[in-house]
């Protein structure tokens, strides 16, 4: 017997806009998401029971807010796949 596996994605900005129809449409065909939020907990809460309820019946995919700061990061890897001379607004 094998345990079913499910696939995760981490969506950033999920609590709200394009990010959270991201995660809903992802719940909806089968994905586990990581819900990335800076300052809207209650929003991050939202889309996680949304995703919830856009599951297939019985999903093992689970729907997590993670707090977390991450476009230092997103800049960082942004400017490493550009030229040397390139800037990112």
């Amino acid at each position: 017997m094998h345990a079913e596996r499910t696939t995760y994605r981490v969506i950033t900005g999920a609590s709200r806009g394009i990010g959270r129809g991201i995660a809903l449409e992802l719940a909806r065909l089968g994905y586990g998401v990581a819900i990335n939020y800076v300052r809207r907990r209650e929003a991050a809460e939202e889309c996680a029971a949304l995703c919830r309820k856009a599951a297939p019946p019985d999903s093992p995919a689970r729907f997590e807010p993670i707090q977390a700061d991450i476009s230092a990061l997103m800049t960082r890897l942004a400017c490493s796949s550009l030229s040397p001379a390139a800037s990112l607004d």
